[in-house]
């Protein structure tokens, strides 16, 4: 009935063992069978055995086919009372979910830990909501006490960066979070994994970036490397994040496959972009929804307008480009907001800023 390797790991007695299979090879009913022999064998009452499982459907089918199995042996032996006695048992017997098992023995032991026998658990809404309330007070008390200029603002810019609303900040936090709950010690992996690289183009641009790197207390490496072809290895990173970059590449498709490529599983992409120079190319648009930069007030835009009628993304209207291009990659959450936008006189809207999040 067994082969030789099941009927080992039904017998073996004393010592930790691993059994580990293909679906449908038998597994659990290796299991049952060895809980069987336990009861039978070494007069083992059911209710002193631990049996965890992934879902509580799993414990169920395996109560089951425990009941099923003792039935069995009942008429073998219908004389053994012991055996009867298991029927009983299995009711109270701790085959379950590590969940349910953990919230029983907390409930069972409430005095010796001092809390509330009437506890509960809280649910996934519950949770968020929880979570949404600490984390705006963390940030109120950051915003209050930020007297330091340099801190304030570092943590200003942040926020800028999600379009100054809070909510999506915080949401990003979330993911960070979740993402390192996969490792044994979160936090350990997180301080002793996190590489922080500044990648550009141009050794003006790498310069400034160093002075206020240093300026702001940050270590960080910096390389001069082409955002369109990078020179790390797969799933490098657990976080990507740009900020107006992808729409002045000549090949911007290529660079979001590139900064997937170098995301780890699970690992988040976040680029925060603008719909800049579609004006130039799109002659109805453009009339409607040419706009001033802060920083170009004074300054002709005509030689800049030239530059960017050759850019690809010119010819765009995004975020909606951007989606479609990262949905073709197949992450596992994509998301994007519009961060900045105008309704013009004429009901049309202009996309100023955007931000889209893409889960690998």
């Amino acid at each position: 009935m067994w082969t030789k390797d099941q009927q080992n790991a039904i017998d073996i007695q004393n010592k930790n063992i691993i059994v580990a299979a293909s679906a449908g090879s038998g597994k659990t009913a290796v299991l049952v069978e060895r809980v069987i022999q336990k009861i039978i064998k070494y007069k083992i009452d059911i209710d002193r055995i631990l049996v965890v499982t992934f879902t509580n459907a799993a414990a169920n089918e395996l109560k089951e086919r425990l009941l099923n199995a003792i039935y069995l042996k009942i008429e073998e032996e219908p004389d053994n009372y012991f055996l009867k006695r298991q029927i009983s048992l299995l009711s109270r017997a701790s085959i379950t979910t590590i969940d349910a098992f953990c919230i029983e023995l907390v409930r069972s032991n409430f005095q010796v830990l001092n809390i509330d026998p009437n506890f509960k658990i809280c649910t996934n809404t519950e949770a968020a909501i929880l979570k949404n309330k600490v984390m705006s007070k963390i940030l109120e008390g950051e915003y209050a006490t930020s007297n330091d200029d340099k801190e304030a603002i570092g943590l200003y810019k942040i926020l800028e960066m999600f379009g100054g609303k809070d909510e999506k900040l915080i949401e990003t936090l979330y993911n960070i979070y979740t993402y390192i709950q996969s490792f044994p010690y979160p936090f350990e992996y997180l301080k002793s994994s996190v590489d922080k690289y500044n990648i550009d183009y141009t050794e003006n641009m790498l310069g400034e970036a160093r002075k206020n790197a240093a300026d702001f207390g940050v270590n960080v490496t910096f390389l001069r490397m082409d955002a369109q072809n990078l020179d790390f290895e797969d799933e490098r990173f657990g976080l990507v994040i740009s900020r107006n970059v992808l729409w002045n590449l000549e090949a911007p498709e290529q660079a979001y496959r590139e900064w997937m490529r170098v995301l780890k599983k699970d690992g988040t992409l976040m680029n925060f972009d603008g719909n800049f120079y579609y004006y130039v190319t799109d002659e109805e648009y453009g009339d409607r929804t040419r706009w001033e930069h802060k920083h170009m007030q004074g300054v002709s835009a005509n030689p800049i307008d030239r530059i960017g009628e050759q850019l690809p993304l010119a010819r765009k209207f995004r975020p909606e480009w951007d989606m479609s291009v990262l949905k073709a990659l197949e992450p596992k959450k994509l998301v994007s907001e519009v961060t900045n936008d105008k309704i013009l006189q004429d009901g049309h809207r202009l996309v100023l800023n955007f931000f889209v999040t893409a889960v690998k």
